[in-house]
């Protein structure tokens, strides 16, 4: 351990983070350390030196998308300070890691440990901290599987404006007025956050806090806006800024789909499959989910079928992880081009992975409800809650097409007729494409579709037009 102490003083090149951790864990490891260092008066100095090299490892490997070592050399870190500060921002750094990996359950125990532990050092976490903690069963609620309890993080939300108030941090108090605006329905809490950013001299440091304004619009039904706001999103993106790419691309992707821009669409959903690609399991569904739907939109059955069965490769080979709607409508994308060609065992398959993997509720029954009509199978979808975040179904069916195009399947066309009303008066281009579709089908008419076809839309026409047999 003597011998590995001096190696990492003398004989590691500074810069080798990862190899001036090794070194330092093997001189200083518990619980050996205690009797090998005991009395020793460099030991403080060592220890201190080894900490910062270990949280260094920490991020390079987390820059690196290598989580478990990320994990690996913050958790050793904590071994090696006794500074309850310190030890918060560890806890932290380990939560930053487990959310890049889309395990939310461990982040949010180890960023609320790290609240717990600047509370206990006397001192108010950062308001930082709290839009981290909160983005992630606020934003990406798919990435927990046991969701904290709603008082809990309302609690956090309104210590965490508390504290960017009290502070100043006028960054982090946007991103949280987006988040509460987003999980609970205060719209005049978005316009504030907006407000502060119109304000902002340097628009730099919200670039997240706009995306989220753009999850809030797209939510709401406002496309173009949304559109406008991840058109800003992008320059800031190419300027520098961080964001959750992924998750922007995502959304921009299907706002491009509902004002008509298909082609758009699809080169933004080819670049969620690139960044995708190198990402946890659970992250690499997102990039497949939102590639299928422009493809269900188009109607290329084949590369849906494609992707579905690549989808479900990625669940077989991942037991244990948790998934959410993202990921089962990738798969049940597939039970729809199955049930088109025909093939309709195997979209009894596909619809049997897909149903589990989103929560019970609205989004699962509408993830599910084309490939389950198409089959024959009678799906009642709930009403969504009055409040923002339960429309979560609007991940993937954005203009809640879902339910009138099952209609038109089924010809229950006294139940249509308030839906083709719903989508003509969202004056979105796609949605009141369909609204036209649906209008021909009531009267009977001849099946041109022509305002979804002149958009690209060949497959949206092509389910409109299906119908599930006696």
């Amino acid at each position: 351990m003597q011998l590995h102490a001096q190696y990492a003083r003398e004989g590691v090149d500074p810069d080798d983070v990862e190899a001036l951790a090794h070194h330092w864990w093997l001189a200083l490891e518990p619980p050996d350390a205690e009797w090998v260092w005991e009395g020793a008066r460099e030991l403080a100095r060592m220890r201190d030196d080894a900490f910062h090299a270990h949280v260094a490892a920490g991020r390079r490997h987390a820059d690196r998308f290598a989580h478990e070592q990320a994990v690996e050399a913050y958790s050793r870190a904590l071994h090696l300070t006794d500074d309850a500060l310190a030890k918060a921002e560890v806890e932290r750094a380990i939560g930053n890691a487990y959310a890049r990996n889309a395990q939310g359950d461990d982040a949010w125990e180890h960023r609320v440990r790290a609240i717990d532990a600047y509370r206990a050092a006397g001192a108010d976490p950062p308001a930082g901290l709290f839009a981290e903690t909160l983005a992630v069963p606020v934003f990406n609620w798919g990435f927990i599987k046991a969701s904290p309890p709603d008082a809990e993080i309302l609690a956090l939300m309104e210590e965490g404006e508390r504290v960017a108030r009290t502070s100043g941090d006028v960054a982090s108090l946007a991103q949280l007025l987006v988040q509460h605006a987003f999980f609970d329905g205060r719209v005049e809490l978005a316009d504030e956050a907006s407000r502060r950013v119109e304000e902002a001299g340097d628009r730099m440091p919200y670039a997240d806090v706009l995306q989220r304004l753009g999850m809030v619009e797209f939510l709401t039904g406002h496309y173009d806006a949304a559109e406008r706001t991840y058109g800003r999103v992008a320059e800031l993106i190419r300027a520098g800024a961080t964001v959750d790419e992924l998750e922007y691309l995502c959304f921009r992707t299907t706002a491009r789909l509902m004002i008509g821009d298909l082609d758009g669409a699809d080169e933004l959903a080819e670049e969620a499959m690139r960044f995708s690609a190198r990402a946890a399991p659970h992250l690499r569904t997102h990039g497949l989910q939102t590639k299928q739907v422009v493809l269900v939109y188009r109607g290329d059955w084949d590369a849906v079928h494609e992707l579905a069965c690549e989808t479900i490769r990625v669940v077989e080979a991942n037991p244990g992880t948790p998934w959410c709607l993202r990921g089962g409508y990738a798969v049940a994308a597939g039970a729809i081009a199955d049930a088109i060609d025909g093939r309709l065992d195997e979209a009894q398959r596909s619809l049997a992975v897909a149903e589990p993997m989103a929560a019970e509720g609205p989004a699962r029954a509408n993830t599910v409800l084309l490939p389950s009509t198409m089959l024959g199978r009678e799906i009642a979808v709930p009403p969504d809650p009055a409040v923002v975040r339960g429309h979560h179904r609007q991940l993937i069916d954005a203009a809640r097409l879902h339910e009138p195009i099952a209609c038109a399947m089924q010809e229950r066309w006294d139940e249509l007729r308030p839906h083709v009303k719903r989508l003509e008066a969202s004056g979105a281009r796609l949605p009141v494409a369909v609204a036209a579709a649906l209008r021909e089908e009531l009267a009977g008419q001849r099946r041109e579709h022509a305002e979804l076809r002149a958009l690209g839309a060949h497959g949206l026409s092509r389910l409109i037009a299906f119908r599930v047999g006696p």
